[in-house]
């Protein structure tokens, strides 16, 4: 399930997926520092930078503006259960794109979400 509580722990399932250990081995492929990764991860920093989170993402494989919409729609989702499941067979669904098309469906949302 990838609609979880915060940024941090959306990486952290990320990080999961791809086998990455630990946040100083993200921080080190992402050229960042620990610190930051640390801060991001644990919720310290509550508006990370778009720089950081772009190199994050990129070596986990993701969009930032997936991370951006996952974080959003938790913060949204506050129905019933049916609403959640709802929510994750589509994300379940999502993952199966190709990261071009994630791309494209990302941008419809969030133009969506603005209007």
């Amino acid at each position: 399930m990838y609609y979880m509580s915060s940024i941090g722990q959306i990486i952290e399932g990320w990080m999961h997926d791809r086998g990455i250990r630990s946040q100083g081995e993200l921080a080190r492929r992402a050229n960042v520092t620990q610190p930051t990764v640390n801060r991001i991860i644990s919720g310290e920093s509550k508006d990370p930078r778009r720089s950081n989170l772009d190199k994050i993402c990129r070596v986990l494989g993701r969009d930032t503006e997936e991370l951006y919409m996952l974080a959003r729609g938790k913060r949204k989702r506050d129905g019933g259960k049916a609403k959640a499941n709802q929510i994750d067979s589509i994300m379940e669904q999502y993952q199966t794109l190709s990261p071009k098309e994630r791309r494209v469906l990302l941008r419809q949302l969030l133009d969506l979400d603005e209007q």
